[in-house]
């Protein structure tokens, strides 16, 4: 056998190699073959196919770098040009093998490595190569992680490089400085010398390179860093800084530095002589900080000029060691202290500083503790200091002496330019000190007054000073109550005065007349640029002097006049003023009136306009039409250039055009998106574009992400609270994957599922530009939350995420919680009320120790416990970025805080932490006391509502005596008697770091309260108290009338509910007369008479600063309404008086409208539930007819008449100035109606609220219209039963075609007909939520189900239409209908009911058989038969998922039970088991019983209806005993013994696991009751309690009351059908005041329950503040008891869902509760069904509607005997359709011609189904010469007639004409073979397919 020759594949020859290249690809070639010898890579460079290889794409293909040398790959290469490796997982040591070839390559061009992990390391190596390499011009590194170094390290060999022209670093973690940088660089033009820092440094080894590059560069010279958290990062600084010769700025903000770190800064400082700019402010610098800083830099360095050092802790030590600097320092020029807790000693030594400074300019010392004391060291120094230009001094407490020291100064000093005093505590006598300084200044350019006090005198004083004013430029004179006479003091300023650039007018009451003198002004005013006129009266008038001066002017750029009275008048003169003028660039006309005419008004102008640039139409009332006429100026408004030829010279003018546009809260729906839409495909300048609170729905979404595709300007786009579904978020989701620009999204709301998330979260894995995520109550699972981490591990932008009320367990956090560890640009997670536990937030503390970038963590309101906070602490201890932790309503309890404190005592970052609710107790405080010694972080603590008492309360008070840094402690609702609340006032004394303190709803003493009085005048920081509910009587008063007559701080004092009389407010009015801080007093439900009214006016006399006072439910009566009145001819401060519910009648109503005429500063009078009648109304209406002040007057629950009304109206012809006017519970009448509604007309500033009387008229069911369409939160009304008949049907579907809210409607049994339901079928056209509608039991008959089917071809928004009719009435009384329905259209309605349902449970069977995660199943009562059973048995076997079965009320026969039960026995998940009333028998018991006893999955046993023995009953109690699963246990009314209870008691003694118990039937007496409750004291799982036994009396009722004292865990107390009666309604009630868990009470059926005892509870529910539901159904309850009840709700802050159903409430009844529904504010759910209300109860509720603003249900179902029928048929419905269905409907002769006719000329029906409808051959003759001639219809379906062969042939020959109908059902006819012969595919077109 020859010898085996074994060849060389380079030893072959050269064109058996080139055969051999011709199988290979350039890749395997490139990596391969190249590079193993000289003569291979000779051959392979000549090889022609290789010559040709240019570009390398290996993109996605999970290369190696160690498998192949790709270094000397491309330094070798000599063809390649474009290398793409993007997407390939490359870290830095791929990199750095990578691009070593890059530095002898002279052929690539392009380089792609986006997509890969390169970080700082792999950028420096790219950086390097960049050196020497001369071709490259394209590298994209985008989606990387090179950080903030390594886009420096790129940006500096930008300086060497000059060949690369596009680098692309986007998304790299380096912030926009960083892109910036790299983008300078590459420009070339210019040497970058700054360095911003300011995004999130992710590790200290990226610190650490970017310090490396500060020491070696020499070009920055600027500086900022943020968030530097890092060890040995301040002594890194500390060291580039010492020996750096280019630094001129250094900021270093919120990296909490310390005093030891301050040494290090300050003696690197000391060294530095090239820094001109220090800020370290928001750290952590205290007084020995400072110190350092001022000793080694400020008296050594000569270079530093501006130092920030704001927002630290240096107190006044501090200030003393900076003051002493100052002397001696020569170069600072700019000094920022704010926020720094400087008193007036810090003051003092920094004004001796300010004396012999010569080189200060600013001063900000804002935010501080600085007073009157203060201010005259400043002043003294001011006067003789001539450097300072500008002084902060906002937000702090200087009074009017203070401020009058500083006017004397302004006389005299000839520098200050810039003095702002705002929110401090001036009043107005300081402004005639300061109108005699500003007459002598020369220097002062911006004053600022914002939010002190002020009159009319005084600011004209001011004002005539300003006149002669050379150097103020800014004017801020809102809020200063300026009228139009006031205006008229203000022309002079404005025609005089040369420098002012901006007026700020804001939310004074300058009317049209006013405007018209302003105008006067402007026109030739040549100064002004900014002009603020928002929240004054301007109407349509005011608007047209406006404009014309806007015509002279030629200088405002910027115009607001929102919230004011703009409608399409006014609107257009501000658009014939765009057509000239050339200077407005913003225009904000913000919640006005403007309508589509106004709009179009303005679109025109648009058109003509080239300057303005944002224009804000927020909250008119601009619709789709207004928006196709602005869509249309958007399209032709664009940015335009012209080029000018002028000779030589050529010009470029670049004219600008709108880039912002608000039409947030419009009534924009898809039509006129899409108008909008179109319009931004082609514009190109338009940059923000909010459509927020609109109606648009997924067709609009298509639009905008349609027009988003072509439109490269747009950044901003907004459209939440829109009606997006999940096929608009797909949509959305592909835009955002293209989107180069959004930032924020805000998906609130949107109840997602698993498709929708996944959606959105693959878009957002790959967005660069979203950086706010919020998709919060969206029910987003484990499932949703797994995409969302898949996207944070990928993302790089989203810095705020929310998924707050969603479903995330703690599975779901695990997949959160791992993301964190790669995710490092998320600083924002809210998971407040989601499902996490324990286990969840272990995964999250695991996680938070590697995370560098978190802040801020929510995680209220879940069911974490102490172990869960253990590993929470854990991670607090290493975390060095968490700062504000929110664990709100969970359950840590005390050893929870135990944990916390181990924690909290190493960490440094967190500042707020919330503990409320968390039944800590006083062991918890203890250990949070001891946190609180050691931490110097945490500002703010809340511990509200826990279980904390007085040795608490002293542990804490301990803490702060040590804490200097806690601001905010908030121990309210605990349980701190007087010696912990005496301990925490002492403390307070001392502590000078405190602000707040709340420990309201606490039980103290009047120890406590002298106490506080005491904390009062020591505690400086105080300015609001809070005394309500403290009983405070004489001895109290006295005690804080003395702190009053001393306290300069308090500016707030809260009285209410105290048992203050006239002795006590005389104290009190003492202390008033000399107070000179308080601007609010609440008196309110005190005892003050008219002695007491006449002290306190006598205080109002002199005092000149309390600007509110309220006195609701008090004894005041007519005396003390003339003191008042006596008052307000001469007090010039007070703006709000509230006298509601006091006595005052007509003669008090007289004092007071005689001092209305006077008085000029009074805005708000209440005088609501008072005894005032005809003539006080007409006094006081001819006091309004000279006031020209007062804007609200209260005068509801009156004994006005209608001639009351009248003088009212007569006086509102008049007066323009009154906004609201409220005479709600009078007697006016319809004659007075009818005066106010006339002057509606005229005066369009009044807002009149009144129902009773307009809802009374002829005209009634147009205020159901009204009021649907101005309810903005009802979704659900039920009128069931109501008959309103067609009349009212047509009025509700008109309001329904404007309503946007409602989305159930029940109209069940009101005689509608075929004519109502066409009405309805018009509304549900137009309407876009409505999405179950009920119309049972109407007689619609079939033309009007047609007409409802016409209008669901349309509606796209409703889902559930229910049309069955009288299922339960007789037959005999059915066929009385027949009638209306032609034929057997009442078989059909009736077999469509119960076929229907049918088909639903086999829908819903088949699919569960199909579906892997169905866990409950229903059987329907009456659809269920032995087929269905046979499939639910199948069911049972088969299904491992299922754990729900409900049989109730299926009508089974004990064998069918029986074989249920048994499959049941091979499941072995089921958890809930409902047994129905009469199948089960006892060998059925029995195998229940075995279930409970042996089930390890059964959670819930339903007996209720099952008929049990009492020795069954005994075994099912022997079963229980040992069960440990079931948490619902509802047990069968008989079978009951006292042996069984107690057996029961026992059971539940020991049982760990029931959550609820249903118990009932007459043998639960009292004395079981007894038994039960003594043991239920000491349960701590059972959560509801349901009692239904006819036995159990008053004494039941006081053992329950005694348990719900006792017990802590019940939530939930139901009682029906028992005889607890009136006292057992007392003791149930007193419990309230105790119990603060339960929040579920029904009382049902309570046998003897009177007005009184409802009295009593209403009482109580006035105070408590937990009960939510409230069930008072079937108890007899009148009118009188349902005033107390709407008198409670009135008061009552809790209650969400209250039941009154089959009661006697009747229209009165009603007519209280409307009125209280108008007042509250949290009740959701209000159910009055039986209860004999009528149409006019019906128009009371509408009426309040109108007003509420949270009720969602309202059930009122009644009957109205009113029945009107109109029958009309579908054809004469002309609304075009796309579908046509007209199945069973009778086609007669008329009727077939009639549609015929209409088919020919038709261009809209696509499909036309006449299934039954007895067709013959004749009739079919019709329709096909229609057929011949229309050219839209594509589907016929003609089945179940009666056309022959005859009539086939007939349609076959005239259908040969017809090229557009593709599909023809024929099935069911009389059709022979011969007859579908005619059809044959050879004789007919091949489209066409028959069914036969």
């Amino acid at each position: 056998m020859p010898e085996k020759i074994s060849l060389k594949l380079d030893t072959l020859p050269v064109e058996l190699i080139y055969r051999i290249l011709d199988h290979l690809d350039a890749l395997v070639i490139l990596c391969s073959l190249q590079n193993i010898n000289t003569r291979m890579n000779a051959i392979i460079t000549s090889y022609q196919p290789f010559q040709a290889f240019a570009t390398l794409d290996v993109g996605q293909r999970r290369l190696s770098y160690e498998r192949f040398d790709w270094a000397n790959i491309i330094r070798y290469n000599t063809t390649l040009t474009t290398m793409i490796f993007c997407k390939n997982n490359l870290d830095d040591r791929a990199i750095a093998n990578l691009v070593r070839g890059l530095e002898h390559n002279s052929t690539l061009i392009s380089f792609d490595l986006s997509y890969n992990r390169i970080k700082t390391a792999g950028a420096r190596d790219i950086a390097t190569v960049l050196k020497y390499n001369q071709t490259l011009e394209t590298l994209n590194l985008s989606q990387n992680k090179i950080g903030i170094a390594g886009a420096i390290s790129l940006a500096i060999v930008l300086k060497h490089n000059t060949t690369l022209t596009k680098l692309d670093i986007k998304s790299n973690s380096c912030g926009d400085e960083g892109e910036q940088l790299v983008t300078d660089a590459l420009q070339r033009t210019t040497t970058r010398t700054s360095l911003n820092a300011r995004c999130q440094i992710p590790n200290q080894q990226e610190f650490e390179h970017l310090v490396e590059i500060l020491n070696k560069e020499d070009e920055f010279t600027t500086l900022y860093l943020h968030y530097v958290y890092f060890s040995k990062a301040t002594q890194l600084i500390a060291n580039t800084i010492q020996n750096n010769t280019t630094l001129t700025a250094l900021s270093i903000e919120q990296s909490y530095i310390n005093d030891d770190q301050m040494n290090h800064l300050a003696n690197a400082l000391m060294l530095n002589k090239t820094l001109k700019t220090l800020c370290l402010a928001k750290n952590d610098i205290g007084k020995a900080g400072v110190k350092h800083l001022a000793t080694t830099v400020l008296q050594c360095n000569t270079t530093l000029q501006e130092l920030d050092i704001a927002s630290n802790r240096i107190g006044d030590a501090g200030a003393q060691h900076l003051a002493n600097a100052l002397k001696l320092n020569t170069t600072l020029r700019t000094l920022n202290l704010a926020s720094n807790k400087i008193c007036n000693s810090g003051v003092s030594y920094l004004a001796i500083a300010i004396k012999q400074n010569t080189t200060l300019n600013m001063l900000n010392l804002q935010h501080n503790n600085i007073q009157d004391g203060a201010i005259k060291y400043l002043a003294d120094a001011l006067l003789n200091n001539t450097t300072l230009v500008t002084l902060d001094l906002k937000n702090n407490m200087i009074e009017t002496m203070g401020a009058i020291q500083f006017a004397a100064v302004l006389m005299y000093n000839t520098t200050l330019t810039t003095l702002d005093v705002t929110c401090n505590q001036i009043n107005d006598k300081w402004l005639e000190y300061l109108g005699d300084a500003l007459k002598r200044n020369i220097a002062i350019a911006n004053l600022t007054l914002q939010n002190n006090v002020s009159n009319d005198a005084e600011v004209q004083r001011v004002l005539d000073a300003i006149t002669q004013d050379t150097t103020l430029t800014t004017l801020n004179l809102r809020w200063k109550n300026i009228d139009n006479t006031g205006v008229k003091h203000l022309l002079h300023v404005i025609q005089q005065n040369k420098r002012i650039e901006n007026l700020d007018l804001a939310w004074n009451n300058i009317s049209d007349a006013g405007i018209e003198e302003l105008a006067v002004a402007l026109q030739y005013n040549t100064t002004i640029l900014t002009l603020n006129l928002i929240g004054n009266k301007i109407a349509s008038a005011g608007v047209q002097h406006l404009a014309n001066a806007f015509l002279q002017n030629r200088i405002l750029t910027t115009i607001n006049i929102s919230c004011s009275d703009i409608d399409e008048t006014g609107a257009k003169y501000l658009a014939s003023v765009l057509q000239c003028n050339t200077t407005i660039s913003t225009l904000i006309l913000q919640y006005n009136r403007i309508g589509d005419e106004g709009v179009q008004h303005l679109a025109a102008a648009l058109l003509k306009n080239t300057t303005l640039t944002t224009l804000s139409l927020e909250h008119n009332k601009i619709g789709n039409e207004g928006i196709q006429h602005l869509a249309n100026a958007l399209q032709k408004n664009n940015v335009r250039l012209f080029f000018i030829d002028l000779y030589v010279l050529h010009i470029n003018d670049l004219l600008q055009t709108l880039t912002t546009l608000n039409l947030r809260w419009n009534d924009i729906s898809d039509i006129g998106t899409h108008e909008i839409a179109n319009a931004l495909k082609h514009n190109t300048t338009l940059i923000v574009l909010n459509l927020a609170n609109n109606r648009v729905s997924i067709v609009g979404a298509t639009y905008l992400v349609d027009a988003l595709q072509k439109n490269r300007t747009l950044i901003t786009l907004c459209v939440d609270h829109n009606y997006i579904d999940q096929e608009g978020m797909e949509f959305v989701a592909n835009a955002l994957d293209r989107s180069k620009t959004h930032s924020m999204l805000n998906f609130q709301g949107r109840k997602f599922k698993h498709g929708m998330m996944e959606s959105l979260a693959d878009a957002l894995q790959l967005n660069s530009t979203i950086t706010v995520l919020d998709l919060q109550r969206n029910k987003i699972d484990d499932k949703g939350s797994q995409h969302i981490a898949d996207m944070l591990q990928h993302n790089t932008t989203v810095t705020s995420l929310n998924l707050s009320h969603n479903d995330i367990s703690d599975r779901g956090v695990s997949y959160l919680a791992q993301a964190l560890q790669r995710n490092t640009s998320l600083s924002i997670l809210n998971l407040q009320h989601t499902k996490i536990g324990d286990a969840g937030v272990e995964y999250l503390a695991k996680n938070l120790t590697l995370n560098t970038s978190l802040t801020i963590l929510d995680l209220s309101d879940n069911t974490i416990g102490a172990a869960g906070i253990r590993h929470l602490a854990d991670a607090l201890h290493l975390n060095i970025m968490i700062t504000t932790l929110d664990l709100h309503n969970n359950q840590i309890g005390d050893d929870g805080a135990m944990h916390l404190t181990n924690g909290l005592q190493h960490n440094r970052t967190v500042t707020m932490l919330d503990l409320g609710e968390n039944g800590i107790s006083d062991a918890g405080a203890e250990h949070l006391a001891n946190a609180l010694q050691q931490n110097t972080t945490i500002l703010t603590l809340n511990l509200k509502s826990n279980k904390i008492g007085d040795l608490g309360a002293v542990h804490l008070a301990n803490a702060l005596q040590q804490n200097s840094t806690l601001v905010t402690l908030y121990l309210q609702e605990n349980k701190i008697e007087t010696i912990g609340a005496v301990y925490l006032a002492i403390v307070l004394q001392q502590n000078k770091t405190l602000t707040t303190l709340n420990v309201n709803s606490n039980p103290m003493d009047y120890t406590w309260r002298k106490q506080i009085s005491d904390v009062s005048i020591r505690n400086l920081p105080l300015t609001t108290l809070n005394l309500r509910y403290l009983k405070i009587a004489n001895r109290e008063a006295e005690y804080l009338a003395n702190v009053l007559k001393h306290n300069k701080t308090i500016i707030t004092l809260h009285l209410e509910r105290n048992n203050i009389d006239a002795k006590c407010v005389q104290h009190l009015a003492g202390a008033f007369s000399k107070n000179t801080t308080l601007t609010m007093l609440n008196c309110q439900e005190n005892r003050i008479d008219d002695e007491g009214a006449q002290h306190l006016t006598n205080a109002l006399l002199e005092n000149t600063t309390i600007v509110i006072l309220n006195l609701q439910n008090n004894s005041i009566g007519d005396t003390g309404a003339q003191y008042f009145a006596n008052a307000l001819l001469h007090n010039k401060t007070l703006a709000t008086l509230n006298l509601s519910f006091n006595r005052i009648s007509d003669e008090g109503a007289h004092h007071l409208a005689d001092a209305l005429q006077q008085n000029k500063t009074l805005v708000s009078l209440d005088l609501q539930s008072n005894k005032i009648g005809k003539i006080g109304a007409i006094f006081l209406a001819n006091a309004l007819q000279k006031n020209t002040t007062l804007t609200t007057l209260n005068l509801q629950n009156n004994r006005i008449d209608s001639t009351g009304a009248q003088y009212l109206a007569n006086a509102l012809e008049h007066n323009r100035t009154l906004t609201t006017l409220d005479l709600i519970e009078n007697n006016i009448g319809i004659a007075g109606a009818i005066y106010l509604t006339n002057v509606l007309q005229q005066n369009t500033t009044i807002a009149i609220r009144d129902i009773e009387c307009i809802a009374t008229g002829h005209d009634k069911e147009s205020d159901i219209t009204n009021a649907l369409e101005h309810a903005a939160t009802l979704t659900s009304l039920n009128l069931k039963d109501s008959y309103i008949g067609d009349e009212g049907v047509q009025c509700l579907a008109e309001a329904l075609k404007m309503n946007t809210a409602l989305t159930t409607l029940n109209l069940d049994s009101n005689g509608i007909t075929s004519a109502g339901a066409g009405y309805i079928a018009n509304a549900l056209m137009h309407n876009t939520t409505l999405q179950t509608l009920d119309l049972r039991n109407n007689l619609i008959g079939f033309g009007g189900a047609i007409y409802l089917l016409n209008a669901l071809q349309q509606n796209t928004t409703l889902t559930s239409l229910d049309v069955r009719a009288y299922d339960t009435k007789p037959r005999n009384q059915r066929n009385k209908f027949d009638d209306l329905w032609h034929g057997s259209t009442s078989e059909i309605i009736y077999f469509l009911r119960d076929e229907i349902r049918r088909r639903e449970f086999e829908h819903k069977r088949n699919a569960s058989e199909r579906n892997t995660t169905l866990t409950s199943l229903d059987a329907y009562a009456d659809a269920i038969t032995l087929h269905e059973l046979e499939g639910i048995i199948k069911t049972l076997q088969h299904r491992t998922t299922l754990p729900m079965l409900n049989l109730n009320w299926t009508k089974m026969s004990s064998r069918k039970f029986e074989r249920s039960y048994n499959a049941s026995k091979r499941n072995t998940i089921l958890i809930s088991l409902v047994a129905c009333a009469d199948a089960i028998k006892l060998q059925s018991k029995n195998d229940i019983i075995n279930a409970v006893q042996h089930r390890t999955a059964l959670q819930m046993l339903d007996l209720l209806w099952s008929e049990m023995s009492s020795r069954e009953f005994e075994y099912l109690l022997d079963a229980l005993k040992y069960n440990k699963t079931i948490t619902t246990l509802k047990l069968p009314n008989n079978g009951f013994s006292d042996k069984n209870i107690r057996y029961l008691c026992d059971i539940l003694q020991q049982n760990t696991t029931l959550t609820a118990l249903h118990i009932g039937g007459k043998e639960v007496s009292n004395k079981l009751l007894e038994h039960l409750c003594e043991i239920l004291q000491y349960n701590t799982t059972l959560t509801t309690l349901a009692i239904k036994s006819e036995s159990i009396d008053e004494n039941g009722a006081q053992y329950l009351s005694n348990l719900l004292e006792h017990n802590t865990t019940l939530i939930a107390l139901k009682l029906e059908h028992t005889h607890i009666g009136h006292q057992g309604v007392i003791r149930l009630s007193n419990t309230l005041l105790k119990n603060t868990t339960l929040t579920t009470l029904e009382l049902c059926s309570i046998n003897n329950i009177d007005a009184e005892a409802i009295q009593y509870l209403m009482n109580i529910l006035q105070q408590n503040t937990t009960l939510t539901t409230l069930s008072l159904q079937s108890n007899k309850i009148d009118v009188v008891s349902v005033q107390y009840i709407a008198n409670a709700l009135i008061q009552n802050k809790a209650l969400t869902q209250l039941d009154l159903q089959y009661n006697r409430i009747g229209n009165t009844g009603v007519q209280h509760l409307a009125n209280a529904l108008k007042r509250n504010a949290t009740l959701i759910t209000l159910n009055l069904n039986g209860n004999d209300i009528n149409f006019v109860g019906g128009i009371y509720l509408a009426d309040a509607l109108q007003w509420n603003r949270t009720i969602t249900t309202l059930t009122v179902i009644s009957w109205l005997p009113r029945e009107q029928d109109f029958i009309n048929t579908a054809l004469q419905n002309r609304t075009a359709q796309l579908t046509l269905n007209l199945d069973s409907f009778y086609m007669n002769d008329e009727r077939i011609t009639g549609l015929a006719n209409a088919l020919q000329h038709n261009t809209r029906i696509t499909s036309l189904s006449l299934r039954s409808g007895s067709i013959t051959d004749e009739k079919v003759q019709y329709l096909a010469d229609a057929l011949r001639h229309n050219r839209t219809i594509s589907s016929l379906d003609l089945s179940h007639n009666e056309i022959s062969d005859t009539g086939a042939q007939y349609l076959a020959e005239r259908l040969q004409h017809n090229h557009t109908l593709v599909q023809l059902n024929l099935e069911r006819n009389k059709i022979s073979d011969a007859g579908k012969q005619f059809f044959d595919p050879s004789t007919k077109s091949d489209r066409l397919t028959v069914l036969f």
